[in-house]
């Protein structure tokens, strides 16, 4: 059971208090995680950020949202006019680095490390003396190249590591991060936010 929502509705009847109350990750994937996170982090505190681009899947559905009735751009839209673009991307996760006052990022994503997009970003935040981490080879390496079911969930797991946590409003692989980082109080010690939310809050 991979997604267990974090969606207001599970809270309102008290699922996801139950749900993650009584879960754990299968011991490999807590081994993987501590492999992965020894290499990158050598026991540095880092932030993390989910960045969910539009797909096939979302390309055309994810661009009307609203927050507290304010429409807001989605970092999943696909329509090139409704979508927050990498230049905000990069401005929300600065603000997020500077409340956690953290220097170093890492970035789950579903596109390619290789990404220009994500590349503008890295180049962004390192004038910023940030230093982005993008693993996704390393963690094929770990894991097996063929099985990217189980580097995406070691990836939810970094996250919920993370001393800090930035993620796509729209995104149930991001809830299941904020589920698991609130189960374990993390939620209360750190900072952790939404692209959208920041947006409306004017950080873009």
């Amino acid at each position: 059971m991979r997604f267990l929502g974090y969606h207001s509705y599970d809270h309102e009847v008290g699922l996801r208090d139950r749900w993650f109350d009584y879960l754990r990750w299968a011991p490999a994937i807590s081994r993987h995680a501590d492999a992965i996170s020894a290499m990158l982090f050598n026991g540095t505190e880092y932030a993390a950020a989910h960045i969910r681009l539009a797909d096939a899947h979302w390309e055309h559905t994810d661009c009307k949202h609203t927050v507290n009735g304010v429409v807001v751009p989605s970092v999943s839209c696909g329509d090139g006019t409704n979508v927050i673009n990498y230049t905000s991307l990069a401005q929300e996760t600065w603000y997020m680095l500077k409340q956690a006052d953290k220097k170093l990022i890492y970035i789950s994503t579903n596109m390619d490390c290789s990404d220009p997009k994500l590349i503008r970003i890295s180049l962004m935040l390192s004038k910023r003396s940030v230093k982005l981490v993008c693993a996704q080879d390393a963690l094929r390496s770990q894991i097996g190249a063929d099985n990217n079911y189980i580097v995406s969930i070691v990836e939810q797991e970094l996250c919920a590591r993370a001393h800090s946590f930035i993620g796509s409003k729209y995104s149930t692989w991001t809830d299941t991060v904020r589920g698991l980082r609130g189960n374990r109080q993390l939620s209360k010690t750190s900072k952790d936010f939404l692209f959208e939310e920041l947006w409306v809050l004017g950080v873009k």
